[in-house]
């Protein structure tokens, strides 16, 4: 890789780590890492080994790391970021799972890591029927007469028969068809649909006889067809999977955690004892300035049912001291 703007010497990035961030097109190499086995100053070139798998480009961006290779760098950070998940929870809701008729069981989002509560959302009907037919951003009742453009701005869900399961926003209608956008099914003369208007808030109803394992959740509850049910929960901190990447944790938390893993667990990597005694040290202060800000900013869970993945519901007591007792059923 030759880069023109350059001005080091002979051998100064020798044994470093060359990063492709990013290339043109998206391709190979981007997100290579090789070393640098040379590099010559007077013609600004790094020659590495192993070889890229594809040359690299004119407008490619890189980066040059001195002790540590963005692979090192990348799993510190994210090994910071799977330890915040019990320190920093992000509570998020899910308003997207439509009641369907006759069926108590259904499918959760994989990124889901604890669920705290399951409330059902009862809407206002504006309407409701079966579908004589569909097609990819349209549902037609032709035994309907809307006003036209009145049901702008209200959803539509359909509960049972082909697509069921589906919440779109109605963005037109005339007097026999709604607009919406691009279905996952098509509906068609076997889709029972409901409209709900939005602009009202709706009846909230608390469950309690929720159970999930996995990705399934069953509730034991009466259900509403066609209303939706919010799912306060918990998600998974996802890696960062590339440099763009944002994460919900604090970056107080991830950069300083993710220092204590890198220079302090990794010393071995550095060319001399002075340089793995400034690491060590450098790593004791950031698990430091990581604690102390945990300590002051920890979020704790609450109401959870159960972790995802379990087949047991723990319970926990607390009086005014420490905790005193679980309780588990199976």
């Amino acid at each position: 890789m030759v880069d023109s703007a350059r001005t080091e010497s002979d051998d100064y990035w020798n044994n470093c780590w060359l990063f492709i961030v990013s290339t043109s097109d998206g391709l190979a190499p981007q997100g290579e890492e090789m070393q640098v086995t040379d590099y010559s100053g007077s013609t600004d070139t790094f020659t590495v080994a192993p070889a890229f798998s594809a040359a690299v480009g004119n407008t490619d961006t890189y980066e040059v790391r001195r002790y540590y290779p963005a692979s090192a760098i990348h799993a510190a950070i994210n090994e910071a970021i799977e330890e915040a998940q019990n320190v920093f929870p992000n509570y998020t809701e899910d308003e997207t799972l439509v009641v369907k008729s006759d069926i108590n069981e259904f499918t959760l989002p994989s990124t889901i890591s604890d669920i705290l509560n399951v409330d059902m959302l009862v809407y206002k009907v504006e309407s409701q029927g079966t579908a004589t037919s569909g097609a990819a951003t349209s549902l037609t009742d032709t035994g309907k007469s809307w006003t036209v453009d009145a049901l702008i701005g209200m959803y539509v869900t359909i509960y049972d028969g082909t697509g069921a399961g589906q919440l779109r926003a109605i963005t037109d209608n005339t007097a026999t068809a709604i607009t919406v956008a691009t279905w996952t099914t098509n509906p068609d003369s076997t889709s029972q649909y409901k409209i709900l208007d939005f602009s009202e808030s709706p009846v909230v109803e608390r469950l309690s006889h929720v159970s999930y394992i996995g990705t399934n959740m069953r509730i034991e509850d009466t259900l509403d067809d066609g209303q939706i049910l919010r799912v306060t929960h918990i998600p998974v901190h996802a890696d960062l999977a590339t440099e763009a990447v944002t994460t919900a944790v604090p970056d107080t938390w991830t950069v300083n955690r993710a220092l204590y893993h890198l220079l302090s667990m990794t010393p071995i990597t550095l060319p001399s004892d002075d340089l793995a005694r400034r690491a060590m040290a450098a790593g004791r202060e950031a698990w430091d300035v990581a604690e102390r800000f945990r300590l002051q900013n920890q979020r704790s869970k609450s109401r959870s049912y159960w972790g995802r993945g379990h087949t047991v519901r723990r319970s926990w007591w607390k009086r005014t001291g420490p905790m005193i007792g679980t309780r588990e059923e199976v």
